[in-house]
């Protein structure tokens, strides 16, 4: 089931079932607020923050016009979708977010980078060069 928004952009469902989960099981959707940034690379390759939202109309009216749309979304109780072009190390990345991510247990702590931490990470020049590099990259250069 592809998802499309103001009929331009359209978002496909990821091919890794598993992932889904991140959207599909209460547990983990709630954990994608809270312990999303977990390590450098994953802020890198995914972003500083999840895009989630509780069902396809939320989806649809946060989203109706806007300029920016995220290259990855969860909507709750329906899966993890992304735009054309997103990559296979995003994928992998993704990926390793979830193998992390379902092996804890709730009741433990995370301790996710926090905004400051974030933002010194994504200003750093060394990482702008690393994020452009990876936008360029295409799954051929793989």
């Amino acid at each position: 089931m592809s998802l499309n928004i103001d009929g331009q952009t359209t978002y496909h469902p990821v091919s890794d079932q598993a992932v889904h989960q991140l959207a599909t099981e209460a547990d983990l959707f709630s954990r994608l607020e809270s312990n999303w940034a977990l390590y450098p690379d994953h802020v890198v390759f995914l972003g500083d923050f999840a895009h989630t939202y509780a069902d396809e109309e939320t989806l649809q009216r946060e989203l109706r016009g806007s300029a920016n749309l995220p290259e990855l979304i969860f909507i709750q109780g329906l899966g993890v979708f992304t735009k054309s072009g997103f990559s296979t190390a995003k994928l992998v990345q993704l990926r390793c977010y979830y193998d992390i991510l379902v092996r804890q247990h709730e009741e433990h702590g995370i301790n996710a980078l926090t905004a400051q931490q974030i933002g010194e990470l994504l200003n750093w020049d060394a990482e702008k060069y690393r994020m452009g590099m990876s936008n360029k990259l295409s799954d051929a250069d793989l």
